[in-house]
């Protein structure tokens, strides 16, 4: 396991393997989802037993710990994620995403690690631009992803995330968009 609980296992595979290519897809696939507000379909890239953490960054010496709280920004299931996404699209109680944000998300240095039983292990580094209202600057959070993607059926699903920020306070007035 890694210093933050998330465990590492696998064999690391090439840039130019099958794999690697699924994963790229799959990566950036959901990101155009997500910049383009098609939620829902975003949701479709879930599995049912969905861990997705982002925990709150602490500033402290380095024998203080991981330099992560346990309390985090989302702390989200599949179901907690969906209901989220219900009140953004269906409500009129998420005013503040009325109208929407302007979003383009990047992701950049993908590892990949093959797992014995066919999941893929993923980090990588991941930049989101945020946009509002007629704002002439961008809101901008950075920070590097470990995710967990399995397949079933014939596409790869995302079963766990972390998403560890590299800001302690983060740059934007809220965190109503989905990292």
């Amino acid at each position: 396991m890694d210093d933050l609980g998330f465990e590492i296992r696998g064999e690391s595979v090439s840039f130019a393997s099958a794999p690697y290519g699924e994963v790229m897809d799959f990566l950036f696939h959901e990101s155009q989802l997500l910049d383009d507000g098609a939620l829902n379909d975003w949701l479709e890239l879930l599995s049912e037993d969905l861990a997705y953490l982002v925990p709150v960054r602490t500033t402290g010496a380095r024998s203080e710990g991981s330099g992560f709280a346990d309390a985090g920004f989302y702390d989200d299931t599949k179901s907690s994620l969906t209901a989220r996404v219900r009140r953004y699209m269906e409500t009129s109680s998420a005013w503040v995403e009325d109208p929407a944000s302007r979003t383009r998300r990047f992701v950049s240095n993908v590892r990949v690690w093959l797992t014995a039983d066919g999941d893929r292990y993923v980090r990588s580094n991941y930049l989101v631009l945020r946009n509002r209202l007629d704002d002439a600057d961008y809101e901008m959070i950075s920070a590097e992803r470990r995710d967990l993607l399995r397949p079933i059926g014939a596409s790869l699903k995302l079963v766990k995330r972390h998403v560890y920020c590299d800001h302690a306070l983060l740059g934007t007035q809220n965190l109503s968009f989905l990292l």
